[in-house]
């Protein structure tokens, strides 16, 4: 009976100090969760590697993209233009009664349409293209930070899992070293 207590005192303590209830049902339990953690696992992997691939789609659809596109073109200063505008209608009709008294190399039409082809300088100067960002290349701007985003989340994932593996794998481990030993304070119980 003493011998007995003993042994079953051992096999306790060693239960006690080792956090062994079942030995058995524990590495089931352990080996379960390590299938369901590689198939987590699998599946991370291969959302990274879409995510990977998204990508490097959406960072060559960005290179083709012009960054701005004109937006709108305005006359800055309508009053001007419009006034350089009537000024050139009327010199033209001027250039058309010279040209009924005078031929092409008169000076008075020579000088007439030198102040033609400022007005026109003029009115091109005052034309304002604003510019601004393509809204398709915002579009893909903002799919490439989404994709950016996911596929960091997805790499995350990918190494919390790693680490739970790696801890499974090292309790595992620690109940098959211990496995002999417990065995051996059972058979002694028993024997006894």
């Amino acid at each position: 009976q003493q011998r007995l207590e003993e042994s079953e005192g051992r096999l306790q303590n060693f239960r006690r100090k080792h956090g062994i209830i079942l030995l058995e049902t524990q590495m089931s339990h352990l080996l379960q969760q390590r299938k369901s953690l590689d198939d987590s696992l699998k599946d991370a992997e291969n959302r990274v590697k879409g995510f990977q691939e998204k990508l490097a789609w959406v960072q060559g659809q960005i290179s083709q993209i012009p960054h701005e596109v004109p937006l709108s073109s305005s006359d800055s200063e309508g009053g001007l233009v419009g006034g350089a505008k009537n000024n050139l209608l009327s010199l033209q009709l001027k250039e058309q009664e010279l040209l009924n008294k005078y031929n092409e190399n008169n000076p008075h039409i020579q000088a007439l349409r030198r102040e033609m082809e400022l007005i026109n300088q003029f009115i091109k100067e005052q034309k304002v293209f604003s510019t601004g960002k393509n809204p398709l290349y915002l579009e893909m701007e903002m799919q490439l930070f989404h994709t950016q985003a996911d596929l960091v989340s997805a790499e995350a994932q990918s190494g919390v899992i790693k680490q739970q593996i790696a801890a499974v794998d090292k309790e595992l481990d620690r109940l098959r070293n211990l496995g002999p030993e417990f065995d051996e304070l059972r058979r002694q119980v028993t024997a006894d």
